[in-house]
């Protein structure tokens, strides 16, 4: 005996949020976002056209598609249309790749995303779902180029791979700890 399955039985709209759990990252993304001065946000408005998204969105969308490993503009729309949790966030509009990727690339974002970084690591740490104590990076090489003459053997990315980890580890250290530290005494 089977149980009863039929995708054409119209439902109620639940509240995406009961269908996640209460941790999940999405949630610590959204209180980051929504605790950001709005002043911070005044470069991203335009007067003129057509009424733009909230850059609250955007960005809550892009740092959740950033930690689950997607940059593509367009994968970020997919996920948009496919992701519960990305759901969640937008509220369920799916927006565009090219308003995404001329959102990323608006003057002062870099700077702004840099902020929310450390921001979010903080909040991150506060909610003890992650440790600072390790800082891990993905060294994947994947070949983008035909010429056979860019090949890079596995030797030489091991030799600078160590090189890199302890770079991007003194930075880490030197940089944000301190920062996401200084938050959490004054936040105390």
């Amino acid at each position: 005996m089977y149980s009863h399955y039929n995708t054409n039985q119209t439902t109620l709209p639940l509240e995406l949020s009961a269908f996640l759990p209460h941790n999940h990252l999405v949630f610590t993304i959204e209180k980051v976002v929504n605790k950001l001065d709005d002043n911070a946000l005044l470069n991203f408005y335009h007067e003129v056209g057509r009424p733009s998204y909230p850059p609250q969105l955007l960005l809550a969308a892009l740092l959740f598609a950033y930690s689950q490993g997607i940059f593509s503009g367009r994968k970020i729309e997919k996920m948009m249309v496919e992701n519960l949790a990305m759901q969640y966030l937008t509220g369920q509009l799916v927006i565009s790749y090219r308003t995404i990727n001329r959102f990323r690339v608006a003057p002062g974002m870099e700077e702004l995303i840099r902020n929310l970084f450390i921001d979010l690591n903080l909040q991150l740490k506060m909610e003890e779902l992650v440790s600072l104590e390790c800082l891990f990076i993905d060294g994947t090489k994947i070949e983008a180029n035909a010429n056979k003459y860019s090949f890079v053997w596995r030797k030489a990315v091991d030799k600078f791979s160590a090189k890199l980890q302890a770079t991007l580890k003194t930075y880490f250290q030197e940089e944000i700890n301190p920062l996401i530290q200084e938050a959490i005494v004054f936040l105390r």
